[in-house]
């Protein structure tokens, strides 16, 4: 009977939507992350090409590092490891690099934009193979962050090849699109919680019919154990 046990339990957490991604928490996080950088940005316009590049550098720089912390945590399939790592490292080393020239005040506006530019732009063109490869759980996420970090990088792009009659325009672009794919991505993170509570319900419902079962067959077990067993009259000699 443990294998029935082992087979319900097996079902009811194949349903559970962290199997195939990132735990629905992750997704918060990364949420927050996008909408805390483009309203830093709206709460300090003065210096707006600096700011829009700064925040929206730490947001990447974080998220390169959850994707670092989902790897160690094993939530990727084994076949986008290599893609999610190639993220992680290009986005904290744009991150570093940027905010290491700050610290030196060796950092201009061109150099800041191309940063954020060509990471924003890679880490959107790396989550195209992880489409590919990434369970139903997980792909919602990573479509949604590459088009936010690809957009971000494209319009800081566009800023340094049009000068600076533009940063104000391409500033509200990724403050807005920061902001939109934040509250996009808490949206589906609160419904993948929705989702685990059900398959968690699921679950303990599996489990107790499971052991049900098991505490069912076992008496049943007994009462033919005790059936078989011959009575102390029947093995009495006759005088």
């Amino acid at each position: 009977m443990s294998s029935l046990s082992d087979k319900a339990q097996e079902q009811a957490r194949s349903l559970a939507p962290w199997a195939g991604g990132l735990p629905w928490w992750g997704l918060l996080v990364e949420g927050l992350l996008a909408i805390g950088a483009g309203f830093l940005v709206l709460l300090f316009p003065s210096e707006s090409a600096r700011n829009a590049g700064m925040f929206g550098v730490a947001a990447l720089g974080l998220w390169g590092l959850m994707q670092f912390w989902w790897l160690f945590r094993h939530k990727f399939e084994e076949n986008i490891d290599q893609w999610a790592a190639a993220r992680g490292g290009i986005a904290v080393f744009a991150a570093a690099l940027f905010f290491l020239m700050f610290y030196f005040g060796i950092l201009v506006v061109n150099v800041g934009l191309v940063i954020l530019g060509l990471a924003g732009i890679i880490w959107g063109i790396l989550g195209i193979p992880m489409l590919i490869g990434v369970g139903r759980g997980g792909r919602v996420g990573i479509t949604l962050d590459s088009i936010v970090f690809g957009l971000v990088g494209v319009a800081a792009l566009y800023v340094l090849f049009q000068g600076p009659t533009v940063i104000s325009t391409a500033s509200a672009i990724i403050t807005w699109v920061l902001i939109i794919g934040g509250v996009i991505l808490m949206l589906i993170a609160l419904l993948r919680r929705r989702d685990a509570a059900r398959a968690q319900a699921q679950l303990q419902a599996a489990q107790q019919t499971a052991s049900k079962a098991v505490l069912a067959a076992s008496a049943a077990s007994a009462q033919a154990g005790k059936a078989g067993q011959p009575s102390a009259g029947s093995d009495a000699k006759p005088s």
